[in-house]
């Protein structure tokens, strides 16, 4: 776009097409041009060059410099700041004349625009394209869109102070600067100095009501619900509430000798409980209903996944009285599993972190990954091991890590079966469980199998949602990143093992996202239970999109980055395993028509456990998760996605070569020719001096991410070893659909 530039001060410039006189009287001497809708523009008396971005607080009383729209340029088209609706979705509040501060910028470099309130998200829509980094695109939300439900708490910024806002009783005076604090530890900094002075306070009021309601119905979802067809990328995944899903599930565990009991039927036994869950054979239904009020919740001892020699995983509650306990459940158990193996209790109260422990750690790292500054990152770079070491975060991961582990093999080399408790059983027994699966379980190394996974052990078996992530109204005390904390160890064992999932980081990052998007029903609830008696007769459960669907925020070629080019599925015998995705190969090639053959070939075949490292000295910070949005912290040319990108290519070239000899009489004259890929899905190439061209995508270590634009690209560390890499995502849509 280009723009005229004008100029009253030689420092503080910014970016603008509003009218700055609209909130209080300017110093500035200008010449106003008021269009049809009402909306000024301002017109310096004097022109020079000047820097885009900046300005700063001082500004306000008259050092201004406004960038103007080039002359001839329609003035519908300067104006009509309007957000990108959903269906459902309708505009609350509106200000005009707002600044936006970028990220870590003190205040001094932003641009303008309108800020708008929905009923979805808190939208800041600005005539401006800048250039942007950003390869992973939601479909949902712009770059500059912050859904309602992310929203973790609002700042009150005066003179230089922040003072957190839970309600309009908060706000005190005038409402001038408002920091905006987000779950996925992204701050948004606005400035409402220029806006009228009832349109801060009535915006305020509608971020701080909608965006955590007092009850789940009045989310975003239920207005979303309904306006487009449900639709599944699995259609026949299981929501393990029915007794047709257990089944299924114990027969893909070889553990056909379990049943699945309806004596929840109702809820009339356990509310946190779906109303099919499996016991052992020799459990009846009464038995269920006289054990259950033994334990805390009366959430009934369950199977929660077993092993082809007949060891299984049992998740409990806490016991009220272990001595008077009736002994008929434990011996049930023993009949249940096989002679040769034992049966071990284990509290995880004990050996896992608690759900306040976590909360705290968790703080503690969010102030080391959310620096105000450019002064404050640099003050904690000198002690930055140091404080990652008190947050004590990584101390949770190994010990979450280190007993899986321990059951796993437990389960794998000694053929034992264990009973896992805790107090609730309803938090650390859902990480434990479900890593303890992935550990020993290649199917839920897919993606396939990871969804399914989450969907039984957290979203069925009843992981509170809404009181750990703050969703609705709820006291600060329940509140928890548990899901958090089991990606995050999720992500420590796909860097220790690259090559025995299906996914990539990005997947696990996006998930982490989804959560905090009132679009879908899937993590919305702490129950199934809740589920059903919010989705009464006027909003169908059924109708509530699913987490799962990707395609409502991806297309597909950003959901390629989700799948793992390393990727290889230990085959088991006498099973038919699909074959893994394939970035590349079309046609009658297609990676998926083509027989499996597993790399190397297990001894035993139930053999499949990973032996990963669990000490505190292997854990690593997540930096795309946790400080993806802190430019500063990113590295073109280097970390992690680098090493994924030229997987990828070289990947892509090893399809083609495939076809390519496959297709040729004699494949030894290829020895010394090197051929290129002609379908190929990723495509880079090299820019030594790494400087940034626009629309251009740089590989910084955030990537698919970029920081919160627009920003100053100099703030970027290059690694002088490599040069940058501007790739593109490129092939034909039988690719993509695969």
């Amino acid at each position: 776009m280009n723009i005229q530039k004008k100029k009253v001060t030689e420092n503080q410039t910014f970016k603008s097409y509003v009218n700055f006189e609209s909130g209080q009287e300017s110093k500035v001497n200008t010449t106003t041009n008021t269009n049809d809708t009402g909306i000024s523009t301002c017109r310096p008396s004097t022109s020079s060059s000047t820097d885009e971005n900046d300005f700063s607080d001082d500004m306000y009383l008259g050092n201004l410099s406004v960038i103007l729209p080039p002359n001839g340029k329609n003035r519908e088209d300067i104006v009509d700041l309007q957000p990108k609706l959903l269906p459902g979705e309708a505009i609350v509040r509106q200000a005009n004349n707002v600044l936006k501060f970028n990220n870590m910028s003190n205040h001094k470099t932003g641009i303008s625009g309108a800020l708008i309130c929905t009923n979805f998200k808190l939208s800041f829509v600005t005539l401006e394209d800048y250039p942007s980094n950003l390869r992973l695109r939601n479909l949902l939300l712009q770059e500059n869109d912050i859904c309602l439900m992310n929203i973790e708490s609002v700042y009150q910024v005066v003179n230089g102070r922040r003072k957190k806002v839970v309600s309009p009783v908060n706000i005190s005076g005038a409402v001038e600067v408002v920091e905006i604090h987000c779950k996925d530890l992204r701050v948004y900094t606005f400035s409402f100095k220029f806006c009228s002075r009832s349109e801060p306070k009535d915006l305020l009021y509608a971020i701080l009501h909608h965006h955590c309601p007092s009850l789940a119905q009045l989310l975003f979802a239920f207005d979303y619900c309904g306006v487009k067809e449900v639709k599944s990328v699995h259609p026949t995944s299981s929501k393990y509430t029915m007794i047709q899903d257990w089944e299924m599930e114990l027969k893909r565990c070889g553990c056909s000798s379990w049943r699945v009991s309806l004596w929840n039927e109702s809820f009339n036994v356990c509310d946190s409980l779906p109303e099919a869950f499996v016991v052992p054979p020799e459990i009846f239904g009464k038995d269920v209903s006289k054990l259950s009020p033994l334990y805390n919740g009366q959430r009934f001892p369950i199977w929660s996944w077993g092993m082809p020699h007949g060891n299984v995983l049992i998740r409990s509650s806490a016991v009220y009285d272990p001595q008077n306990l009736s002994r008929k459940l434990t011996e049930a158990i023993k009949k249940a599993i096989p002679q040769h193996g034992g049966l071990h209790f284990l509290n995880l109260d004990n050996v896992c972190p608690s759900v306040r422990d976590i909360q705290s750690s968790y703080s503690k790292l969010q102030e080391i990954c959310k620096p105000e500054n450019v002064h404050s990152y640099w003050k904690l770079e000198s002690t930055y091991l140091s404080s990652i070491e008190s947050t004590h975060w990584f101390h949770h991961l190994s010990a979450c890590l280190n007993i899986s582990l321990k059951i796993a093999e437990c389960m794998s080399i000694r053929k034992d079966s264990v009973v896992i408790t805790e107090l609730g059983g309803r938090d650390l027994s859902c990480v434990i469980s479900s890593l303890v699966q992935i550990l020993l379980d290649p199917f839920c190394r897919t993606q396939h199998g990871f969804e399914c996974l989450v969907q039984k052990e957290w979203v069925a078996l009843g992981h509170p949602f809404q009181e750990r992530l703050g969703q609705i109204k709820v006291e600060e005390v329940h509140q928890s990143p548990v899901f958090l904390l089991f990606l995050d160890c999720m992500w420590q064992i796909l860097q220790q093992f690259p090559s025995k999932f299906e996914f990539t980081e990005t997947y696990l990052t996006n998930l982490w996202d989804t959560v905090h998007i009132s679009c879908f029903g899937t993590f919305l609830f702490n129950c199934h239970r809740e589920r059903i008696n919010v989705c009464s007769k006027q909003y169908d459960s059924r109708r509530l999109h699913s987490s799962w669907d990707w395609s409502l925020q991806f297309t597909k070629q950003d959901m390629i980055l989700f799948k793992n080019p390393l990727y290889i599925l230990s085959a088991q015998e006498n099973e038919n395993h699909p074959r893994p995705w394939s970035l590349a190969c079309d046609g009658p090639w297609n990676s998926r028509n083509r027989p499996f053959t597993p790399a190397k070939k297990m001894e035993e075949k139930e053999n499949t456990l990973l032996e990963l490292d669990p000490s505190v000295t292997r854990m690593q910070l997540w930096t795309q998760c946790y400080l993806r949005w802190v430019p500063m912290a990113q590295v073109v040319g280097g970390g992690l996605p680098v090493v994924y990108l030229q997987n990828a290519v070289i990947w892509d070239e090893i399809c083609t070569l495939e076809k390519l000899l496959l297709s040729l009489p004699e494949p030894a004259n290829l020895r010394y020719r090197r051929v290129a890929s002609d379908n190929n899905l990723f495509r880079s190439e090299g820019d030594n001096s790494c400087g940034v061209k626009h629309d251009s995508h740089i590989v910084t270590s955030a990537f698919p991410y970029s920081p919160i634009g627009p920003f100053d690209c100099q703030h970027f560390h290059r690694v002088p070893s490599s040069s940058c890499l501007l790739v593109d995502v490129v092939g034909t849509d039988q690719e993509l659909d695969e």
